[in-house]
């Protein structure tokens, strides 16, 4: 039966099981338990280390007085004024882009790991190095102790400021942090700004992969200047209308449904 979903035949192979089978991500649960098993009891203990980053030197100080101004504050007695002086002192330190905990803190450092089936990611908050550690400690428990390849191509080490993560079918995006204005401070009219981590990761929409794979199963095609446009599926010609409509309609329903989560659905 072939169920290769593949038009060209030369790419068909008769080993492994069908794409598409439900059998195929309740196997790859089965084998890849041991993977699990091996980040979950070495990897994960060893590369999750400290409570939390160390501040910045001299953040604890940065809204500090000296003697001499608090007395010339104390002088003034403006209402205010010594808070103030304090947020300026802090704006400046933000403004100068010096945060407020060490990012490179050698004593902490975080690692992540899902899996969904046979592709999986791993997030890891550290150094580089400590990242190709990890990277090869895996590669080798794939190839040693599972016996699989590992894909070159799909296989990397990205920061997280990288565009084209892919996973799931998903690009993910890291934002930078945000400044903004402190609430609480402008509630008692002071502008003191603050650095807000914007840890969540975007998912966004592949388009132009999924235009690509539309392409190929027939149902879109590339006009002279590079665009898509929406053609005629030949190979559903001999179908009664509604069948086809209804083809059409499942295929839109299948993206909407399956890119719902993204953050800007819009673009499809």
């Amino acid at each position: 039966m072939d169920m290769s979903n593949l038009a060209d035949v030369v790419q068909r192979s008769s080993l492994g099981t069908p794409q598409g089978s439900l059998i195929s991500p309740l196997l790859a649960n089965i084998y890849l338990n041991e993977l699990d098993q091996f980040i979950e009891s070495e990897l994960l203990p060893r590369w999750n280390t400290g409570d939390a980053r160390k501040f910045v030197a001299g953040y604890t100080n940065r809204k500090a007085l000296s003697a001499k101004q608090r007395n010339l504050l104390a002088q003034t007695e403006i209402k205010g004024a010594q808070e103030a002086i304090q947020a300026l002192l802090h704006n400046q330190w933000v403004n100068d882009g010096l945060g407020s905990k060490d990012q490179y803190d050698p004593n902490f450092s975080r690692l992540h790991y899902i899996r969904y089936a046979d592709d999986f990611i791993l997030g890891y908050t550290g150094p580089r190095e400590n990242a190709e550690l990890i990277f090869n400690n895996i590669k080798i428990f794939l190839e040693t102790k599972l016996k699989l390849e590992v894909n070159k191509e799909k296989s990397k080490i990205h920061h997280s400021s990288d565009r084209g993560i892919k996973f799931l079918g998903y690009f993910l995006r890291f934002l930078p942090p945000k400044q903004t204005l402190d609430k609480a401070k402008a509630e008692v009219g002071i502008k003191q700004t603050k650095m807000v981590a914007i840890n969540g990761a975007q998912l966004r929409i592949p388009v132009e992969n999924i235009l690509k794979r539309l392409k190929d199963k027939g149902y879109a095609a590339i006009r002279k200047n590079g665009t898509y446009r929406a053609t005629s599926n030949r190979k559903l010609a001999s179908f009664e209308d509604t069948t086809i409509v209804n083809r059409y309609s499942s295929v839109i329903r299948g993206l909407h449904n399956y890119y719902k989560p993204a953050n800007q659905l819009s673009d499809l």
